[in-house]
């Protein structure tokens, strides 16, 4: 897998503050474009870019076989992150670049169905991803927060996302996880899939009608809540049991023939409290196929241990090969 790389220099995480992202001093000299392009490998005369000779700060990198990619933010002295976002794009092929500036006003960013100032999406370039069409610029705006930027591949705003990039689907469909407020006593994942052709956005998780499991861990919540009025204030607690913690634990695999994914989702208690600790069913292994078709997509969510006692300690790709999804899913829902 192609990976970007984080472009550190006198760039470290932002803070961020009602949309406004702040840096922390620099502790060293800002480098320049041409010294980031260097360090990758990359050589490039004067007069090739336009920001080729100016500092930079907060920005990735993407270099495979067929392009590399740069993204970032001049530099300007103040230790504020300033937009722009600049990008340049090198075509292996064709031997040629291809440069952009990138403001707030050039997305609408979809949060759970409603829109919100591109500007929020403006942070630290953290990864950039690309497909055959695409190129995915994850940002960081908060300790838990962040936006998925979907440009064409000449640089083209496509669309953007509350959060963060996890897979993509070769029509360019995209798995990501949203983002969560992180200050909280209850820290729920939700990932969804985003096409940027069809604007349709498609929750994965958690996903109702909820199955045996889910169901099952709710019950022992409300059980464990009902006698414990003192632990929920002491520890702040809203006591929901249908707001419980979920973590991704790994990657999400894809299957593209099959149009299906895998993941796995903890509900380990994240926040430890004082007294007693919440029930947990522990690591559960959730399987979606038919994810191009919201009309008959469908899903199975699976102890993990269980898994491992059927098909022995198989990655999340192999449970997605066509033998294994047909077991998988020849028995009925819980």
């Amino acid at each position: 897998m192609n990976r970007a790389r984080l472009l550190n220099y006198a760039a470290p995480l932002p803070l961020v503050f009602t949309g406004c992202v702040l840096l922390f001093s620099a502790q060293a000299p800002p480098s320049t474009l041409r010294q980031a392009l260097a360090d990758d490998g990359m050589k490039v005369t004067s007069g090739m870019l336009p920001n080729l000779e100016k500092p930079i700060t907060s920005g990735s990198s993407l270099n495979d076989s067929v392009r590399y990619v740069v993204a970032y933010y001049l530099d300007d002295g103040t230790g504020a992150l300033n937009g722009p976002m600049f990008i340049d794009k090198y075509d292996r092929k064709a031997g040629t670049w291809k440069s952009a500036a990138l403001k707030g006003n050039n997305f609408s960013i979809k949060v759970m169905g409603s829109s919100m100032s591109g500007d929020t999406c403006l942070g630290s370039v953290l990864d950039i991803q690309t497909s055959v069409e695409s190129l995915f610029l994850d940002t960081h705006i908060s300790p838990s927060g962040g936006c998925l930027l979907i440009l064409s591949q000449d640089l083209k705003p496509r669309g953007a996302l509350f959060g963060w990039y996890l897979a993509h689907f070769h029509d360019d469909s995209v798995v990501y996880q949203r983002g969560e407020v992180h200050f909280a006593a209850v820290h729920p994942t939700e990932l969804a899939l985003y096409n940027w052709r069809t604007k349709r956005d498609t929750p994965l998780f958690p996903r109702k009608p909820f199955q045996a499991i889910r169901l099952a861990h709710i019950e022992a919540l409300r059980a464990f809540f009902s006698t414990r009025r003192d632990w929920c204030k002491k520890n702040n607690d809203p006591c929901n049991p249908e707001e419980m913690d979920s973590t991704l634990v790994g990657n999400v695999a894809i299957n593209d023939s099959e149009h299906a994914l895998a993941f796995v989702i903890s509900y380990e208690q994240i926040q430890i409290t004082e007294g007693e600790q919440k029930p947990s069913p522990g690591k559960v292994v959730y399987v979606i196929r038919n994810v191009n078709d919201p009309a008959k997509i469908d899903y199975r969510e699976i102890l993990l241990a269980d898994i491992q006692g059927r098909f022995g300690k198989v990655s999340l790709q192999d449970l997605l090969q066509p033998d294994r999804l047909t077991e998988i899913f020849r028995r009925p829902s819980g």
